[in-house]
């Protein structure tokens, strides 16, 4: 399905002003070519660390593989927003450019019980939107976290995005499902849409939406705990699951990208985000690393002939 190339960090160390925790999550690339306003680079990327006091940061890039450059002024969304919220952290910010808004939405969650959504017109300075969902819009979930947002009509919904995001049911990871017409406003399918398999680790997080062959999938970084559940000590590897248009599973999942036991991975890859540019390259942007000691890192990223 995807060949993937060798990876590069994005940031050199000690190159962040920046960095209170001292480690990275959740990439999301987007080109600035749709912006009104001049933008400081052909691509920007939004990320943050895990832990508090988490804030939402960007980075530009004229290339895809490098070299990134650190706003000078991160957080551009921090855990306090008055006089909208104060929370403990903000992190996982997901962008997309809203073609009939023409604006950049970035959805980001904080606390982990609620995925917020921001506006901008040139990608630094956002207007708060609002809460697009939280836990009570799913059947027994105490996380709605790590969203991510795409431009998708599924034939049984009058939508035109879909949002895919981690619950937490009894301490299991799953991915649950909402659509939007507007990207504003968000219906929810109660149950989730995806569990992954006990073969696979039995947990999910971070869902992308891939097209491959004519073909649908959702990829996501599974989890296996090792020792104990509350010492967060996960591996991890990126797998996917073939989906119909209503993004419902319709095949086995598989893993797509074996964590590699040595650098950078350290039996465990997070995060998955795909970028083309203009001639066509790809790249996927990901977490690697143990928990809380993640990075960022990219790889060139080749179709394969056959499935």
């Amino acid at each position: 399905m995807l060949r993937f190339g060798s990876p590069q960090p994005v940031f050199g160390e000690g190159q962040l002003k920046y960095n209170p925790t001292n480690e990275w999550i959740f990439p999301t690339v987007i080109a600035t070519s749709s912006f009104p306003r001049q933008a400081l680079a052909k691509w920007y990327m939004y990320y943050s660390p895990h832990d508090g006091p988490g804030g939402i940061c960007l980075a530009c890039a004229d290339s895809l593989q490098g070299p990134w450059t650190e706003y000078d002024r991160n957080p551009v969304i921090s855990r306090e927003w008055p006089p909208h919220y104060r929370v403990s952290h903000v992190a996982s910010p997901h962008a997309l450019w809203i073609e009939e808004r023409g604006e950049l939405f970035l959805w980001f969650h904080g606390e982990n019980t609620e995925t917020r959504w921001a506006s901008s017109e040139d990608g630094i300075h956002f207007q708060y939107g609002g809460i697009a969902l939280t836990t009570a819009d799913f059947a027994n979930s105490t996380e709605c976290s790590y969203g991510r947002v795409f431009r998708h009509r599924m034939p049984s919904r009058h939508n035109r995005y879909v949002l895919m995001l981690m619950g937490n049911i009894e301490g299991r990871c799953v991915l649950h499902l909402a659509w939007s017409a507007d990207a504003t406003t968000w219906s929810a399918l109660r149950q989730p849409f995806l569990v992954v398999p006990e073969e696979l680790g039995g947990h999910g997080a971070s869902p992308w939406l891939l097209e491959d062959e004519g073909q649908l999938h959702v990829v996501y970084h599974n989890g296996w705990f090792i020792g104990d559940p509350a010492e967060y000590n996960i591996d991890s590897d990126f797998c996917a699951v073939p989906v119909n248009g209503d993004l419902q599973p319709c095949g086995p999942h598989r893993t797509l990208y074996p964590a590699r036991e040595e650098y950078p991975d350290f039996k465990r890859v997070e995060d998955f985000a795909l970028a083309t540019d203009e001639a066509g390259n790809s790249f996927c942007f990901y977490g690697a690393g143990r928990r809380l000691k993640g990075r960022i890192f990219v790889m060139p990223v080749a179709r394969s002939a056959g499935k």
